[in-house]
């Protein structure tokens, strides 16, 4: 994930764009970002933020064995060079068969990691939603919970909750991330690839990347690595 990639959300609302066949953008929807929509923090303002993120995780079996697809998502108001403009954007998705964690922390470690390397600096503020572990948000925020491991948030980081279903841009993030990982997931059913597990790299005991997908202007997923 390059630095253009991860893009900076700088206005409290985004229009929703789609790409057309022929080159042109035609404007979906416009998405705001009500502070009532936030259930864990209801004073966190993400306007504010600096970046943020969607991830969300599916599971899946094929020939008997259990796969995970999480997928990484981000809303923008500007994104350069080929992307679109202001648009809830995937940015790239990754499969794994580790079993030692939820899966659903696996994927956010993977989001964090991947947005570290994009180049954001420490006191840039990103927010990540996601619709899973409501519960253990508070925890997480304040550090006295690892996500995995003894992998904790950074300090720059936030977790907020958002369903699938709404018109707000963590709404929409949601339901980007769970369609990209519905389409990696079809695409690893058709045919099948090596299994691969990502824990040891995430947590800085292997060197070896990971293998990942990503998308096109038209959201058709292809694998690729780092």
């Amino acid at each position: 994930m390059s630095g253009q990639e991860a893009v900076r959300l700088v206005k409290p609302t985004a229009n929703e764009w789609r790409e057309k066949r022929n080159g042109k953008l035609s404007r979906v929807s416009e998405i705001g970002i009500p502070s009532d929509d936030i259930i864990v923090v209801p004073d966190l303002a993400l306007a504010d933020a600096d970046y943020i993120f969607g991830v969300d995780t599916n599971q899946l079996v094929v020939g008997g064995q259990n796969y995970s697809v999480s997928c990484l998502t981000c809303a923008t108001s500007a994104i350069a060079p080929e992307g679109f403009l202001g648009s809830i954007q995937s940015i790239m998705a990754v499969d794994f068969c580790d079993t030692e964690y939820q899966s659903e922390r696996i994927g956010w470690v993977f989001a964090i990691e991947a947005i570290l390397r994009s180049g954001i600096s420490i006191d840039q503020k990103v927010i990540i939603c996601t619709d899973h572990d409501v519960g253990s948000h508070r925890d997480l925020n304040d550090r006295s919970q690892a996500l995995i491991e003894r992998y904790v948030l950074p300090l720059n980081f936030k977790i907020v909750y958002a369903r699938d279903k709404g018109i707000t841009i963590p709404n929409k993030l949601i339901s980007a991330s769970h369609k990209g990982a519905n389409r990696v997931g079809s695409l690893i059913k058709r045919n099948r690839p090596s299994l691969q597990y990502i824990v040891s790299y995430l947590l800085g005991g292997s060197d070896e990347k990971p293998r990942l997908w990503h998308s096109n202007a038209y959201n058709e997923y292809f694998s690729a690595k780092p």
